[in-house]
């Protein structure tokens, strides 16, 4: 889900990379990471936020609770109220599996975030079109 927002903002305009990715620079004062975990603790998640906040940058978090160590690292918590993989005590119920509740969950929220980001730019489709690989 977060590779997917990073790939909107790019159609909006926006430099971005993807943490882990081969080509994405270190972290640098002014950075905002976007780190998106279910439960907050995911080690990777947690770690890639305490290397942006010691560069100087800011994080968001996406997650489901906010007395996660994720959430404890972030300037800004966007909490998603769905079932992760985990099934703990006041998350929603589903009969889907694993983490599949809270990745649609996000990406609707997200997408919802890039909405207005759009509008605010008065970026439309065909705009954000430029912007898209094309393969034809």
């Amino acid at each position: 889900m977060a590779s997917s927002f990073a790939m909107r903002l790019v159609h909006l305009g926006y430099a971005v990379h993807v943490v882990g990715e081969a080509t994405a620079p270190a972290f640098a004062a002014g950075d905002v990471l976007v780190g998106v975990s279910g439960s907050g603790n995911t080690s990777g998640t947690v770690r890639a936020a305490g290397e942006a906040r010691r560069a100087g940058g800011r994080v968001v978090a996406v997650t489901t609770d906010a007395d996660s160590e994720l959430a404890a690292a972030a300037d800004a918590v966007l909490l998603v109220p769905a079932a992760t993989k985990n099934r703990a005590e006041g998350e929603t119920a589903t009969a889907q599996p694993l983490s599949s509740l809270f990745d649609q969950a996000v990406h609707l929220a997200l997408d919802a975030v890039c909405l207005r980001l759009a509008a605010e730019a008065g970026i439309d489709n065909a705009t954000a079109r430029g912007a898209h690989v094309r393969t034809e």
